[in-house]
């Protein structure tokens, strides 16, 4: 009776870490990404941006940016307008302190945004006033997914990045998305009254051993009962 009640503990555990591991969630991963190179600016107390495309779906938690010169900075990510440019209304944002000398800052979101491939999107901020490196990279159209603006209020308009000297085309910046779980859909069965649900695959293969367990811990009891009969 002991060995019994021990392997069905057993396989009671077993089908709770069989479960655990189905409502796993997905954690985030770099989607898009310009690394640093050698190019940058530090006009402080201007707005920039960083236009880019959505590679994966999901949910938008965080992004990245190569800042310097100290400080606290707060970001917004914006939709874009038919010209490209942020459409000026926030629908996210996250703020962290810029370190005195130049490094990934990671801006976490304080609300994930759902996205989908091909989605194009705005990470929009203002620098401190004071020395303040907002971003660097190497090259003309670093990033061909986008592009670097900073406002100029005495259009007043969003004009190119690389329009001021020395400024880089595209800013240094990295977005993080919590990927979309998709079930794999079970194989139809050709036994009439099989499962065919898409969502019991995660589970065919932990009842069957557990059955399979349970199966042999009975055949055992009762060949045990016969002997002693």
């Amino acid at each position: 009776m002991k060995r019994l009640l021990s392997v069905l503990a057993a396989s009671s555990l077993l089908l709770g870490l069989a479960q655990g591991a189905v409502l796993a969630a997905n954690p985030a991963h770099i989607d898009q990404e310009n690394d640093v190179g050698s190019d940058s600016a530090n006009d402080a107390g201007h707005t920039f941006a960083q236009t880019f495309t959505v590679g994966h779906a999901g949910k938008l938690s965080s992004v990245d940016l190569w800042l310097g010169g100290g400080g606290a900075i707060s970001i917004d990510i914006e939709h874009v307008d038919g010209s490209d440019h942020p459409d000026g209304t926030s629908i996210a944002s996250g703020s962290a302190t810029a370190p005195a000398t130049a490094d990934w800052v990671n801006f976490a979101l304080g609300t994930s945004i759902s996205v989908a491939v091909g989605d194009r999107l705005a990470i929009v901020f203002t620098t401190a006033e004071g020395p303040d490196v907002y971003g660097s990279n190497n090259g003309d159209n670093s990033y061909a997914g986008g592009t670097a603006y900073w406002y100029n209020p005495a259009t007043p308009a969003w004009e190119d990045l690389d329009n001021i000297s020395e400024a880089p085309t595209d800013l240094a910046f990295r977005t993080y998305v919590d990927p979309v779980s998709t079930p794999t859909p079970a194989k139809t069965s050709t036994v009439e009254g099989s499962a065919s649900s898409g969502g019991q695959t995660g589970w065919l293969l932990p009842i069957g051993l557990v059955a399979s367990c349970c199966g042999a811990v009975l055949l055992i009891a009762r060949r045990r009962a016969v002997r002693v009969s």
